[in-house]
This record gives structure tokens, sequence and C-alpha cells, in this order.
């Protein structure tokens, strides 16, 4: 029985003991039951909408059906065809609203005929430099434009031909829907009046303005 109350105190001395020691450095303590580690969590990243970002230089091309007249001192002469261009411009962000300015310049045919005199009428390459504003709703962009316009003509009749210069004023709206970050899709409304100019004929002076609508689609590219 001695030899069993031996065995007991000594038990509870080397347990005193490890409590002690694990007292004084808890650290040695832990490495006698280990809880299992898991990975840190992933700092929080604030992911900006790039979609909605529309400020910056971008550039682009378009094709366009226009449909007009020539108001000419021969009569009213209907006109319309097809032309292609590029534009380029600057757009500024404050929140969702973008204001800024774009310049394009065309090529093509927009041709009509008065055919009790002979006469052909056709307008050429134009341009147009102008404002634009619009609101952006994340991947599309809301805007009007509005600015001004010049465009090349040409009256011809018979064996006599001239051209001339006009000036005018343009108006117009349209949407621009992101594709990729960079890339953009556009569809455009414009309405454009142009001065009136006299042909020289022959011994006949015409004179003539031209006012059209224009429906044009297009891609852009953001930088």
């Amino acid at each position: 029985m001695r030899a069993t109350l031996l065995k007991t105190l000594l038990s509870i001395s080397l347990l005193a003991g490890s409590a002690s020691a694990y007292a004084a450095d808890p650290a040695s303590g832990a490495d006698a039951v280990r809880l299992p580690s898991f990975p840190p969590l992933p700092a929080a990243v604030a992911v900006q909408n790039a979609g909605n970002d529309w400020s910056g230089v971008y550039v682009g091309g378009f094709g366009n059906y226009t449909t007009g007249s020539f108001d000419s001192t021969l009569g009213r002469v209907d006109a319309s065809g097809y032309e292609g261009g590029v534009f380029a411009g600057y757009d500024y962000a404050i929140d969702n609203y973008i204001i800024g300015g774009e310049a394009d310049i065309a090529l093509g045919s927009v041709a009509g005929e008065d055919g009790a005199t002979d006469t052909n009428l056709e307008k050429r390459i134009n341009g147009s430099v102008r404002a634009r504003a619009g609101v952006a709703v994340d991947r599309v962009l809301i805007y009007g434009t509005a600015g001004l316009a010049i465009a090349g003509t040409e009256i011809m009749q018979s064996s006599d031909a001239d051209t001339a210069t006009h000036l005018g004023w343009t108006v117009g709206a349209g949407v621009d829907v992101k594709i990729t970050e960079k890339l953009f899709g556009r569809i455009e409304y414009r309405y454009t009046d142009y001065d009136s100019k006299t042909f020289s004929l022959g011994s006949e002076a015409v004179a003539s303005g031209f006012d059209e609508h224009s429906v044009r689609a297009g891609l852009g590219i953001k930088f």
C-alpha cells in the first residue's frame, strides 16, 4: 500500500509541474494541443465599374443613309444617298453626366435630279464640329448634340456645272453602347440645314440651299 501511495504522490507532482510550466510559457503547452489553422481571409478589394467610365478621347467610323432636298430657284428637288466617314471627340464625366466635343467628316453622294430642266444636284464631302451632352447609365450613354456644319455641293445642267461650299447648323441625338471596356457602338440621328449659295450654269444663275435627315451607325474606340 505504501508503494501505491508513493506512485500517486509522484503522479500528482508531475502534473503540478506540467501545469506550472504551461503557466510560465503558454507557447510550450500549445504544442501539446495544436488547433487546425486556416488561411487568412483575402482583403476586400474595391472594384471600379469600368463600364461606367466614359471620360477620355475616342475615335471611330460610321456609315449613314441620308434623305434631303435642294431648295433651289428651279424648284424643290428631293435627294438621297449613302455616306461614310470618321469621327473623333473628347468626353468629360461629372458623376453620370457627360459633356464634351466632337468633330466628323464624311464623303459620299446625296443626289437628286430635276427632270424638267435636266439638272443634277449633289452633296458630296461634308463635316461638322459639335458639342455633346448626355447621361451615362452603366454601359449606355444617351446624348444630344448640336453645332456647326459645312458641305460641298455641285449642280450640273447639260454641259455646265458649278460647285459651292455651304455653311449651316446641325442638331441630333444618339446612343453609344459599350461592347467592351474600350469598344462601343453608336446609333445617331441628325438634322442639318445648310445656307443658300448661287451657282453659275452658263448664262443662268441658280440659287440653292440644302437640308437633310441622316441616320448613322458606327463603331468607336476609347483611349
